[in-house]
Formats: C-alpha cells, sequence, structure tokens
C-alpha cells in the first residue's frame, strides 16, 4: 500500500507542467536538444531569464540552474541532463565565488528528487552525497517520511493541471527569487569570512573544459552580482577571481565578471544579499547579453 501511494504523489509530481517538478522532468527524463544551457546553482537559476536571451540571442535556451548545489553537483546534474539530451553549442556556466565551506555537497530539498532516482545517473551522483539515498529510492516508509504536505499538495495541481503562482513564474528553467518582503524570515547580515579556495574544487573544471572541446562547443564563465555588502565582507575575494581568471585564460574561455558592477550596489535589485529579484535578473540579463554580444 505505501508503494502505490508513493507511486501516486511520484505520476502526480511528474505530471506538473510548471514549476520545480517540470523542470526536473526536462532534466531527468526527456530528451532535449537546447543549444544553450545556463548551469550553476540557485544563482544561475535566477539570475538568467531564458525568455530575454532566446529573444536576444536568437537561440534555444534552458536553465539548469540547481537551488543549493555546489560545483560539483552542478557538473554533475549537467551530466545527467547530457545522459539523454544533446550536447548544447555553448554553456553559460555561472560560478560561486562566495561559497564558505569546500565540502559543503549537502543536497538542498532532498526530497524532490525522490521521483527520479530511476535515472541512474541522478542516483549514483545522490548517492555519493547521502548514503540514505539507497533507501529513498526501495523503501517507500522511509522516503515518505520526508515528505510534507506541500509533496502531497504539488502532485494534486499535477494531477489537477492547476499549477500555483510560484510555478508559474518559472520560464525554461528560470526561476525568479521571492521579493524580500515576501519572504520575512530573510535577515541581512554582514559578517566576514573566508571563502572556499580549494584548488580541487576549481579542477573541476577540466573535465568541463574537455568536454567542450570534445563537442565542439563553446564554454563561458560568469560572476554575476552579489549585493555589494555581502561581497565586501569575502576576505579573500580576490584571490578567488584570480583563480577563476587565471582558468579562464590558460583555456581560452570569455569571463565575464560582475563583482563590482553597479547592479550589486542597489538592494531593490536584490530578494536578498546573494540572489536578484526579477526586476534585477531582467536587468542583469540584459547587461551580460549585451557584454556578449560584444565580444
Amino acid at each position: 500500500m505505501l508503494t502505490l501511494a508513493r507511486e501516486l504523489i511520484y505520476i502526480g509530481l511528474k505530471s506538473n507542467k510548471k514549476g520545480i517538478f517540470d523542470k526536473y522532468n526536462t532534466l531527468f527524463t526527456e530528451q532535449n536538444e537546447y543549444e544553450t544551457l545556463i548551469v550553476g546553482s540557485s544563482r544561475a537559476e535566477s539570475h538568467f531569464n531564458c525568455k530575454i536571451i532566446d529573444s536576444m540571442l536568437h537561440t534555444n535556451c534552458y536553465n539548469i540552474g540547481i537551488e543549493g548545489a555546489s560545483l560539483p553537483f552542478e557538473l554533475d546534474i549537467l551530466n545527467t541532463y547530457l545522459q539523454k539530451s544533446k550536447f548544447p553549442k555553448q554553456i553559460i556556466l555561472n560560478l560561486d565565488y562566495h561559497i564558505p565551506k569546500c565540502d559543503n555537497d549537502t543536497v538542498f530539498m532532498f526530497p524532490r528528487f525522490f521521483p527520479y532516482l530511476n535515472n541512474s545517473s541522478l542516483y549514483t551522483a545522490l548517492k555519493k552525497r547521502d548514503a540514505r539515498t539507497t533507501y529513498f529510492r526501495y523503501v517507500p516508509f522511509y522516503s515518505l517520511a520526508y515528505m510534507g504536505d506541500k509533496y502531497i499538495s504539488a502532485a494534486i495541481r499535477g494531477y489537477m493541471n492547476a499549477p500555483g503562482d510560484y510555478d508559474l513564474s518559472y520560464y525554461k528553467g528560470f526561476a525568479p527569487v521571492l521579493e524580500q518582503n515576501e519572504i520575512p524570515y530573510v535577515k541581512w547580515t554582514y559578517t566576514s569570512y573566508e571563502a572556499c579556495n580549494d584548488d580541487k574544487v576549481y579542477d573541476l573544471l577540466d573535465g568541463l573544459i574537455a568536454q567542450c572541446k570534445k563537442n565542439n562547443a563553446t564554454l563561458y564563465f560568469v560572476l554575476s552580482p552579489l549585493y555589494y555588502k555581502t561581497s565586501n565582507q569575502i576576505s579573500n575575494k580576490q584571490s578567488i577571481i584570480d583563480k577563476i581568471k587565471s582558468k579562464a585564460e590558460i583555456n581560452n574561455i570569455l569571463l565575464f565578471g560582475y563583482t563590482s558592477d553597479d547592479i550589486g550596489k542597489d538592494s531593490s535589485f536584490f530578494a536578498d544579499p546573494y540572489h536578484l529579484n526579477k526586476k534585477g535578473a531582467d536587468l542583469f540579463t540584459r547587461k551580460f547579453l549585451l557584454d556578449f554580444t560584444r565580444k
């Protein structure tokens, strides 16, 4: 009975035509031929509006940014996507230079991935980060214990084809972050810290660089803006940026850096100190594309 109940929830979740589960359907179950991919964490997901990119570049773009993902997991998600889908003509990788811990490779909101654990590549990527993944896949009462009302609600919406307001804000994987006044628990604090600067993390980019060369795809690096008061608290920021610049120069990769851009100086463009809101994301996307087309 639990197996049946869980399967019914999974079917409902995967029936969503908008929102996060529609995005995961695209990433983990479908064959795609997108020409341009946006890759990265939630900052990639919420900073690059594919509608604007398609319009200005005349391309077919999809944003595979994953909320809460570290660079290793971002690359695993990309490789999972590529198991079924065609390699894109260009990959725009947004790099996070503000991550405090190099070994922080937990999976944010991991129950979202439960309906897709039959995907062997995704299963392997999750299992190496969380040993419980085997139980999540094969033991119904264990996985169901981590799925609250919101997943049942999302499953019902999937069956009824009734997306919620936030689901409707998604467009080809792009998902704007809610405005600050809609997230009362966000506290804008600024504490000095040292971000991850481990060569082993950035050396993971070598595999992606080799893949792009093999498939005649162009890779671009982007450092999208943080709110300046947060950015200024990263004690080793310039060291990390220099390392990314060096990686780009050695491999003839164009780097678009916005760590000191004027957008980062205006709080009205931010939903929180790390993420642009919809207005800020649209402005940043257009600014990036203007720079992009000039290169």
